[in-house]
């Protein structure tokens, strides 16, 4: 089942899909069209001629079976140019701390700050 935000992206970027002329939105938005779990995709290109796709599931990190439905629906005829050597890769997880400075007003509660401010992290994580 399609989630609203993954459903407003891909709306957003469906004029990408208008050419195969390989841009990086382009490829952004035939990635995501491969697989209804895919939330995001990296798109590089560490040489002329060759793409990079790094797509990330909304639970995780991609499996074989992903990342080859990802390459094969990224390389057809009607998506990359003639000249483009398209690989699906798992992208790597990265761990991360956040550090943040608040200023609490006299008027405002130190706690419910801290617990909205905390909440407001952990959404963002999420998304």
């Amino acid at each position: 089942q399609e989630d609203d935000d993954r459903l407003r992206e891909r709306i957003r970027l469906a004029p990408e899909s208008f050419t195969n002329a390989g841009s990086r939105g382009a490829y952004r938005f035939h990635a995501m069209q491969a697989h209804p779990n895919i939330v995001d995709v990296a798109v590089l290109s560490p040489v002329p001629g060759t793409v990079d796709l790094y797509p990330l599931l909304s639970t995780g990190l991609p499996d074989g079976g992903v990342l080859t439905l990802v390459e094969s629906f990224c390389s057809d005829e009607k998506v990359r140019p003639l000249t483009d050597t398209v690989r699906a890769k798992t992208p790597v997880k990265v761990d991360y701390t956040i550090e943040a400075r608040i200023t609490i007003y006299r008027d405002q509660d130190a706690r419910s700050v801290k617990d909205a401010a905390n909440s407001a992290i952990q959404n963002w994580v999420a998304s």
